[in-house]
């Protein structure tokens, strides 16, 4: 399923067979593991959560009313899935106050499995991995094909796509986005800009996902989107500095090819860290009809960016569990997406990428 808003984007792997996931939640599971370990002691509670069905927006909204505190109390590193177990940790800022009994949140939904406490608030992106475990269903598949998946994962990573959970059903993200830039564009008298609401949040971050999704998925076409092309601007794997280089020597190729750093796609906006040449050249086409996203991104502001356009997997293992179940687990860095490894295995129905 393609939405009219969401073009498909290309896999490095045409042959994918066809399998179906999250037929239950309990077949999806995400394990946070945070950056740091909370010292203990500290004005702000952490608490590690157990959650099925429910999103972590809901799940703040319910720590605040218990701990009595305004909603913007309530911190989190990242979003996960409703439709899935997770685990996740949540701060709440309780100066000078004690924690409330937090086993007053549990029910079948949501449980507290762990709680503390810090001296800092817990922010976006403070996350060291993502633990997955996804089990596929209905799947036709041979022990030689998971091998050779494994093999070539490991070895090259995979496209780094943000996938549909960004987007939203049926892509409402993007059609949200479109009558956001309406609004901020039309002759009426225009409101004081306040800070963003969560859901405006939502729809600006799909603009830019789908801008850099595109260009990634040229590159994948152009069979550089693990190499290095003239003007590119490389990352780290694990870090967030880039960097580039007068020439492509053999460091560069050998540490491409080592999972070391990867080439970088943009995350558009203003002040951006520009590309040059080839990689200028394809990114620009890869974009060029998309100006309307970009221009939301430059009317609101936000400030550019670079995301590495390889995902390297860690830790990739396969247990056979029937004739046609299999399990994945995997960890994958904060801010990527298990559906962006699942898509250059299998097909699965919902996936519009």
């Amino acid at each position: 399923m393609t939405s009219k808003l969401l073009p498909p984007f290309k896999r490095i792997n045409n042959s994918v067979s066809s399998g179906l996931i999250k037929q239950q939640a309990e077949d999806f599971e995400v394990n946070e593991v945070l950056v740091y370990e909370p010292v203990g002691e500290g004005e702000h509670a952490f608490v590690y959560v157990r959650k099925i069905g429910e999103t972590t927006l809901v799940v703040a909204k319910k720590i605040a009313e218990l701990a009595e505190v305004k909603i913007r109390q309530v911190s989190y590193a990242g979003l996960k899935d409703k439709h899935a177990l997770t685990r996740q940790w949540f701060s709440v800022h309780l100066p000078g106050k004690p924690s409330p009994d937090w086993s007053l949140l549990n029910s079948e939904s949501l449980w507290v499995e762990q709680s503390t406490r810090h001296d800092r608030k817990l922010r976006q992106g403070q996350i060291k991995t993502n633990n997955f475990k996804v089990i596929i269903k209905s799947l036709a598949y041979t022990s030689s094909s998971l091998d050779d998946f494994i093999q070539r994962v490991l070895l090259v990573g995979v496209p780094n796509y943000f996938t549909e959970q960004r987007f939203g059903i049926e892509a409402n993200n993007l059609k949200n986005a479109l009558l956001l830039l309406q609004a901020t564009t039309s002759d009426a008298v225009k409101p004081k800009r306040k800070k963003y609401s969560q859901q405006r949040g939502l729809y600006i971050s799909a603009a830019r996902s789908l801008l850099f999704n595109q260009v990634l998925s040229a590159r994948v076409q152009h069979d550089s989107w693990n190499k290095a092309i003239d003007g590119d601007l490389f990352i780290k794997s694990g870090r967030h500095g880039m960097f580039s280089v007068d020439a492509i020597d053999q460091d560069i190729i050998d540490r491409l090819q080592t999972l070391q750093i990867s080439p970088t796609g943009p995350l558009y906006g203003i002040k951006s860290m520009n590309v040059q040449g080839q990689a200028a050249c394809i990114e620009n086409n890869a974009m060029s009809d998309y100006s309307q996203y970009q221009l939301l991104l430059t009317q609101q502001k936000i400030k550019a960016d670079r995301r590495a356009l390889r995902l390297v997997v860690d830790d990739l293992r396969v247990t056979e569990l029937s004739s046609d179940s299999v399990q994945f687990s995997f960890n994958l860095p904060s801010g990527c997406y298990a559906t962006a490894v699942l898509r250059e295995f299998i097909h699965y129905p919902g996936q519009m990428l």
